[in-house]
């Protein structure tokens, strides 16, 4: 699509001539590398400027930003001054002296740091200048005036800054003021050189200023009064926001104007274009360098290919028209040994090709005549095989099987159908001696008819023996239901025996079931008695082993009497020996003695007190043991009755569980009986259902061998229609051919001289009667000669009557166990 407009829009004689072509292409390039540069420039030029006013705008930020931050902390100096406790000193020396102290800890850039007294319009002390006590109208500086200091905030930490700056001889300063923490009237002001604070900006462009206006009147507050201002900044039009930067450009100029936070003033920072722009004027130089060298190799390069490619190809095209022309002596020959020479070798092969194509053309040519006529030899002698193939087809086709085609002939294919084609016909002589085996076949189903009714009548035999086995198995049968039926009232009787035996076992157990209630009862009456005598009992323990106490209180209370005694008789001696000194000593220690043996008579007294006690609670003790043992004699009396009653109850008990027992073994003897009278019917039954099992299997043989018989019968029938079909099929297939090969008893036999391979001379007849069968059948299986000649060999109706005679010889028929 592309390629037709191109040759629609480009003129002829432009597509005539490569040069042309060249030239034009050549132009196209110079225009598109011209567009494209002077594009390229101008985006370089662009981009340069716009990255020139972004540094500018940068630069100008970065310079507000310190400005601002510059004025911060003086104000922080400042109010961090008033706070000082030193300045509110009535003494000004120390006013001074703290002034001067904290001056040198300041930045460079204060210059002058006073106290003054805004009420008196004093100067209280200065670190620089000036003399305590001097009035402020002595002194010339705009910071000075005192009425300025009249309506400033009372808080230390809002101070007041100059709206504009002054210049005193070292350079623009500006001042700050706040009134003193605990003197209201005094006020610090501390004056700030800003020249120093816009001198040291950093300045990354040559020839930069930076300038400090008011954005009011456009007044220089600090840098040169001449500096290059934009018109915009003049008349008080640009009024850049908080954080904002606004590029201005004037005729040689480029100025970025921003503000300074905190203030009502405008930083401007002015280059020359011709710095801000250098860059960008580089750049575009040397792309337009760029670009017209780049022509310049063009042309140059254009002027070489057209002298190198054009020559040689105008000259190539007339050699290439001379040999269109069919002069192939043409020069070709070239020293280059680039593209253009590789297209005149190419050339010159192709010409000599040309050249050798034509020679073997010419030859192929005669060789092709040649071969032409060699072909119309071939034909006319592949014409006469034909015929003569042709008729011996016919004589094979009107029956004539003894026809065979001469193989021998120049032609490997006529050979060849030769060969088969006398196989063919060998094979359906084959094929027609199977089909003379047939008929023997046909004898042999007629002998199979034959067998099948002798297997007809024996199954008509199994049959009649079945139905009398049948018979036997039903008379058995019967005498064995009169059996079960004798014996099922044997069990009836039993079965009443059982219930009269169990109805007097029932009075029995009623009766052993009331003595064992009365037993219990008695039992019960007995444990309870036993249990109070148990009581007793303990009762009578604990008696008896509280006089086990008792007694041993009154063995120690007789050890105290014999101690008592034997103290007796040695105070009674004692006595006896204080007697005697009686008359020596006063009769003191008698007396001594004599009050030892009254107080042990009294000792001896109270013991036998406790004796006389202890003997009233033994007897007490003595008597309710002897309650005790005589109410339980009482019930242990009593306890023996109740279990005499007891034991008589028990021994009726006995008495009625013996009678139990009978009555128990006499439903056991019952039962067995029972059982045994069960278990002769249960075989009984068994035989029955045997029996029964036996005519079942009898009858299912009946059954079979009366489908065999009808299966047999069918299948005669059957076999004997198709018989008579094959035999009339069988003589009409046969009277159509002639054939060589005889069927014989023994064989198949080749009589004919024309059925030997007259390459081997080897004998092709048939020589048993398994080949014939064997080949027929294969012949059979593979359809060749359905199309000489139509029959039924049935096969699959011959496996079926085999299938069945197999199924009627293998039939077993076990007659039924007796």
């Amino acid at each position: 699509m592309g390629g037709r407009i191109a040759r629609t829009i480009t003129p002829s004689v432009v597509r005539r001539r490569f040069a042309y072509k060249l030239g034009v292409l050549l132009f196209i390039v110079v225009v598109v590398l011209a567009l494209v540069g002077g594009v390229g420039y101008v985006r370089a030029n662009n981009s340069v400027e716009d990255n020139a006013d972004q540094q500018m705008e940068s630069v100008a930020s970065i310079q507000s930003d310190e400005t601002g931050d510059w004025i911060q902390e003086l104000k922080r100096q400042t109010s961090a001054l008033a706070t000082d406790d030193e300045l509110e000193a009535d003494d000004p020396e120390t006013v001074g002296g703290q002034l001067l102290s904290r001056s040198n800890n300041m930045p460079q850039s204060v210059r002058e740091v006073h106290v003054i007294d805004r009420e008196q319009g004093t100067l209280v002390a200065s670190h620089s200048k000036g003399s305590s006590g001097e009035t402020l109208d002595e002194i010339d500086e705009p910071w000075a005036d005192v009425s300025q200091y009249r309506d400033i905030s009372d808080s230390v930490y809002q101070v007041d800054m100059s709206d504009t700056s002054y210049e005193p001889a070292d350079g623009r300063a500006v001042y700050f003021a706040t009134p003193v923490m605990g003197d209201e009237d005094r006020v610090v002001v501390l004056v700030g050189g800003i020249k120093e604070q816009v001198l040291g900006l950093h300045q990354p462009f040559d020839e930069q200023q930076t300038t400090i206006v008011s954005a009011d009147d456009a007044s220089v507050i600090a840098g040169a009064e001449d500096a290059p201002l934009p018109a915009e900044v003049r008349n008080g039009e640009a009024r850049p926001g908080i954080e904002s930067v606004e590029t201005l450009e004037s005729d040689s100029h480029v100025h970025a104007v921003t503000s300074i936070v905190g203030t009502d003033w405008l930083l401007v920072t002015t280059v020359p274009k011709s710095v801000a722009f250098r860059t960008a004027n580089i750049v575009g130089q040397s792309m337009l360098g760029v670009v017209g060298v780049g022509l310049i190799a063009l042309l140059g390069i254009t002027v070489v290919i057209g002298r190198q490619t054009a020559g040689p190809l105008t000259r190539l095209r007339d050699e290439a028209r001379t040999m269109e022309r069919g002069q192939l002596d043409v020069d070709l020959e070239t020293s280059r040994i680039d593209e253009i020479g590789q297209l005149y070798d190419g050339f010159g092969s192709m010409r000599d090709a040309l050249r050798n194509q034509i020679r073997e053309a010419e030859t192929a040519r005669e060789t092709a005549e040649e071969a032409k006529r060699e072909t119309q030899r071939t034909n006319e002698q592949l014409e006469l095989e034909a015929d003569e193939y042709s008729r011996v087809m016919r004589e094979c086709a009107r029956g004539d099987l003894t026809q065979r085609m001469d193989p021998d002939s120049d032609n490997d294919a006529m050979e060849s159908i030769a060969r088969e084609f006398n196989e063919m016909i060998g094979a359906i002589e084959e094929t027609t001696a199977h089909v003379k085996q047939f008929a023997a076949e046909v004898a042999a189903a007629s002998e199979e008819v034959t067998a099948s009714s002798e297997e007809v009548r024996n199954a008509s035999e199994q049959v009649t023996e079945s139905v009398q086995r049948i018979s036997d198995g039903a008379e058995r049968q019967h005498e064995h239901v009169q059996e079960a039926t004798s014996e099922l009232n044997t069990l009836s009787s039993t079965t009443e025996e059982i219930a009269s035996s169990s109805d007097e076992v029932a009075d029995i157990a009623e009766r052993t079931a009331t003595a064992g209630d009365r037993g219990r009862e008695a039992a019960n009456q007995a444990a309870e008695e036993m249990t109070v005598v148990a009581d007793d009992t303990a009762d009578v323990v604990e008696q008896f082993e509280r006089l086990e106490r008792e007694i041993e209180q009154i063995d120690e209370l007789t050890e105290f009497i014999d101690e008592i005694a034997e103290q007796t008789n040695m105070l009674a001696l004692n006595a006896n020996i204080e007697a005697s000194r009686t008359h020596d000593d006063g009769g003191d220690g008698f007396g001594a003695v004599a009050k030892e043996v009254k107080q042990l008579s009294q000792e001896t007294r109270e013991a036998t007190d406790e004796i006389e006690q202890q003997l009233t609670g033994l007897q007490a003790a003595a008597d309710d043991a002897a309650t005790v043992v005589g109410r339980t004699s009482e019930q242990v009396t009593k306890s023996v009755d109740t279990v005499e009653e007891a034991v008589e109850a028990l021994a009726e008990i006995a008495t009625y569980a013996e009678r139990t027992n009978e009555g128990i073994q006499e439903i056991s003897t019952a039962t067995d009986d029972q059982a045994v009278a069960v278990s002769e019917t249960a075989s009984v039954v068994d035989d029955v259902a045997t029996i029964s099992e036996q005519t079942s299997q009898e009858t299912e043989s009946v059954a079979a061998s009366a489908e065999e018989q009808t299966s047999a019968l069918t299948q005669v029938s059957h076999n004997a229609s198709r018989l008579a079909e094959q035999a009339g099929q069988l003589s009409n297939t046969l009277d159509r051919f002639d054939t060589a090969v005889d069927v014989e008893d023994e064989g198949v036999v080749a009589d004919d001289p024309q059925n030997v391979d007259t390459d081997t001379g080897t004998d092709t007849g048939i020589e048993t009667d398994t080949a014939v069968d064997d080949e027929a059948t294969d012949d059979r299986e593979d359809g060749s000669a359905d199309n000489v000649f139509e029959y039924v060999a049935d096969d699959e109706t011959d496996e079926t009557a085999a299938d069945a005679g197999a199924d009627r010889d293998g039939q077993s028929n076990p007659a039924p166990d007796e």
